[in-house]
Parts: structure tokens; C-alpha cells; sequence
């Protein structure tokens, strides 16, 4: 019959974006922003003088809060963004800078990662209003005192801390970054597993077996061999299939018990281990 108690409702429009198969794992990094350890920080700033204090803010930061960071540096946004990968969890970036100004970089910036947290430094509070349309979260005017940096790294801290795990997986474009909410499941297909996510449908070679053990504490559960399914985007479940996200996916029988199970669990307010 339908389950009703605690149910997510999907909201999400599906849209399915084939990426070709990548002959290479997928990498996971294991964090949940400030819980689980290092921020990953890129400083994109083409005086070193500027380069030079921020990272002295940083480091004084981390002595007050016990934060931990790491920082890359890039001089200009064209460094940046050639062969930019999706590793990073903030990125500082200047507006006035030689060959690609940080305006153009943070254009192309969210072409390839919408997740990343955006703070720009400038010269004139007057480019602020334009961060809107590349979704900045905040901005900082030169000359940068220490004050107004830790007032603005404290909202970057605390949004990450809210943010759930993510993966990084390889498309044809670099390194797609998803975070664990966002996969309605995963599907087994031969050497390769698809996954179904907001995002759209990714494709990477890994084995079920494997990517199963990496969503062990994630509430993803087994409902037939070659699907994986995350239960807080099951809608619906029926003798034979669960709903989820708009798609219709089997139950086995040597699968049902366990799946109904840990669904049950879940919706008690309880992880499936748990």
C-alpha cells in the first residue's frame, strides 16, 4: 500500500543529461565541510601582497577557531579555471586581475561547479551587485582587515557545516561534484553504475558491490540487484516496485524484506544501521 507517515514529496523536475562512460573510479572525499576536517580553499588573487595577508587571516583563524585549511593559490582566472577540478569547498576571488578578470572566471566557474562557495575581494563595493548573477555568497573590499575577513569566513564555515557529504565524479568536463541528498538512486549496469540525481544521469566504472559500501551509513538500500536506492526519495511502495523520484524500479523478493525493513526504520527516525 502507499506510505504515508513522513513521506518526502519530490519537488525536483528531472532532467537526464547522458555523460559517456569515464574509464576511471570514482573518487569519493569523505567530509562534511567543518565536521570532518579540512576546508579546501582556492585564493584567486593576482597580487601577492594580498595573497600574502589572506593567508595570514587564514592562519589566524585556524589558531582562534581550530579550523584547518588548505590553500591553493592562482594568480589570474584563466589559471584557475583551466583544468579546474571540483575539489574545492570556498574560493576567494578578485575582481580585477590580468588575462580572465574574476567577473569572467566566476562565470565559467559555475558552469562547472554550481556547489562551490563563492566570496569575491574587490577594489570597489560596486561589484558586489554583480556577484548576484554568478551566486556569490558574500564579498569582501580591499583593503581587507582582519575583522571583516573572520565576520565573512564565519558565514562560509557555517554553511559548510550545514551541507551533507559529496562526491566527486569524473565527466567529460573534469570532476562533477553531488552531494549524497541529491541521488535519487544508483542503477548496476555491467562494469559501470548510473547514477540518477538532480543533477541529471552520470555514468562511471565502478561495481555495485563497491559503490554499495560507500553509502553504507548514507540510508541507501538495496530493492533488487542492480538498484541502489536513497529512501528519503522513496515516494511510494508497492508489492512489486518502489517509486522513486518519478521512476518506477523493482522489488525483488530476495529483496524485500530488507528493503521494507530499513524504509520502516527510516521513517522512524532511525538510520538503517541504526
Amino acid at each position: 500500500g502507499k506510505i504515508s507517515k513522513r513521506v518526502l514529496k519530490i519537488s525536483v523536475k528531472y532532467v537526464t543529461l547522458f555523460i559517456n562512460p569515464i574509464p576511471e573510479r570514482m573518487r569519493v572525499r569523505e567530509k562534511k565541510g567543518r565536521i570532518s576536517g579540512v576546508i579546501q580553499v582556492a585564493i584567486v588573487e593576482d597580487e601577492p601582497s594580498y595573497t600574502g595577508r589572506l593567508k595570514d587571516y587564514f592562519a589566524r583563524y585556524e589558531q582562534k577557531t581550530g579550523e584547518k585549511f588548505r590553500i591553493s593559490e592562482f594568480r589570474n582566472g584563466l589559471d584557475f579555471i583551466t583544468n579546474y577540478s571540483a575539489e574545492y569547498d570556498v574560493v576567494f576571488m578578485d575582481i580585477e586581475m590580468p588575462l580572465m578578470n574574476g567577473m569572467e572566471a566566476a562565470k565559467k566557474l559555475r558552469k562547472l561547479d554550481e556547489a562551490v562557495t563563492l566570496v569575491f575581494v574587490t577594489n570597489a563595493a560596486q561589484y558586489a551587485v554583480a556577484g548576484y548573477a554568478v551566486d556569490a555568497m558574500d564579498y569582501i573590499v580591499k583593503p581587507v582587515d582582519y575583522f571583516a575577513f573572520a565576520n565573512k569566513l564565519d558565514k562560509v564555515v557555517r554553511k559548510l557545516a550545514r551541507k551533507d557529504r559529496w562526491f566527486c565524479i569524473p565527466s567529460e568536463m573534469g570532476m562533477a561534484r553531488v552531494y549524497v541528498s541529491d541521488i535519487y538512486y544508483i542503477e548496476g549496469l555491467g562494469h559501470h553504475v548510473i547514477f540518477h540525481t538532480s543533477q541529471g544521469v552520470m555514468q562511471v566504472r565502478s561495481s555495485m558491490k563497491s559503490i554499495e559500501e560507500k553509502f553504507a551509513d548514507e540510508n541507501f538500500v538495496r530493492c533488487s540487484s542492480s538498484f541502489l536506492v536513497n529512501l528519503a526519495h522513496v515516494s511510494k511502495i508497492m508489492q512489486r516496485d518502489v517509486f522513486v523520484a518519478g521512476d518506477v524500479l523493482p522489488v525483488s523478493r530476495s529483496k524485500r524484506k530488507n528493503f521494507i525493513d530499513s524504509l520502516t526504520a527510516y521513517l522512524g527516525g532511525r538510520t538503517v544501521n541504526g
